[in-house]
């Protein structure tokens, strides 16, 4: 394994395009520090660290890992190619329960290949992978993805009618709607990694968070939200009538309580008051 840097994976990039241009395939199996393998492309800059590190934000997989039990159910909005999706349902299969992750990813390339990536890894019975975008209505979508049109990487919805020329049309439903299809009883962790279109989503899974009352981890993206006129305050609108407390992601194991959200708030951890003491107590003894 290379050492972990930014640097590591710049030159990690540069090489992969060189050795995409002299003709070799950009699609590789990489075997991952959590024990998972990842068919990779060379080509993304999402996957980059998960190819030339072997890892993928390992500090944010330790946490969400630590919130695990055995039949937790897991949503993670914005699955890309499994890059979490994978190490949360491979250890949901250790804790030997009824545990399970529900995937969403609407763009089909990084979609195929997030199936790829749970079948090399023996989790079809712990997966479901949902093609799809979530919003706040149903309807459609266009997704632009960065890189080229062959490749899997970062996608975002369209944030302007000009800039959906090129883009990938996808259906468009609720987490509201998705929590019927589906016919959860329980609902315990969502990772939410939607390229600034974090507010739509959660105002389209109300009921969702209002029942089941979710830790939720956000990456919430303070220059991509405001683009559309929204902030973490419109999310923190969602979350503080509900009894959730605000955390900020610090490191690994440790988050450090918010009293006063602000407006441009990135890594986030929302926890309902009554589940604040069980997480800090299941942080506090680290990762097992």
């Amino acid at each position: 394994m290379l050492p972990r840097s930014r640097w590591t994976q710049r030159l990690g990039r540069v090489a992969s395009g060189a050795i995409c241009r002299l003709g070799a395939t950009p699609l590789v199996v990489r075997a991952q520090q959590d024990g998972s393998r990842l068919l990779l492309d060379a080509r993304s800059r999402t996957e980059a660290s998960a190819l030339w590190l072997g890892e993928y934000e390992a500090d944010e997989i330790a946490f969400l890992s630590t919130c695990l039990e055995p039949d937790s159910v897991v949503l993670d909005i914005g699955a890309n190619v499994g890059l979490m999706t994978t190490p949360l349902a491979r250890r949901l299969h250790l804790l030997g329960g009824r545990g399970r992750v529900i995937a969403f990813e609407p763009v089909p390339v990084n979609a195929e290949r997030l199936r790829r990536n749970v079948a090399i890894n023996h989790l079809d019975g712990r997966v479901d992978v949902v093609e799809l975008a979530l919003g706040e209505t149903e309807g459609r979508a266009v997704m632009v993805k960065e890189g080229p049109a062959g490749s899997s990487d970062n996608a975002l919805v369209a944030l302007t009618a000009d800039s959906e020329a090129g883009g990938v049309s996808a259906e468009l439903a609720t987490a509201d709607s998705v929590l019927d299809e589906f016919a959860l009883e329980r609902v315990d962790l969502v990772k939410i990694d939607v390229e600034g279109y974090e507010v739509p989503v959660l105002r389209g899974a109300r009921r969702l968070l209002a029942q089941h009352r979710p830790i939720v981890y956000g990456e919430f993206h303070n220059v991509l939200m405001p683009k559309r006129g929204h902030s973490f305050l419109d999310v923190w609108e969602l979350f503080e009538p509900l009894g959730y407390h605000c955390f900020r992601f610090v490191g690994r194991c440790r988050i450090e309580r918010v009293e006063r959200p602000r407006y441009d708030l990135g890594n986030v951890v929302l926890v309902p008051a009554d589940r604040v003491p069980w997480l800090l107590e299941r942080l506090s003894a680290g990762p097992s």
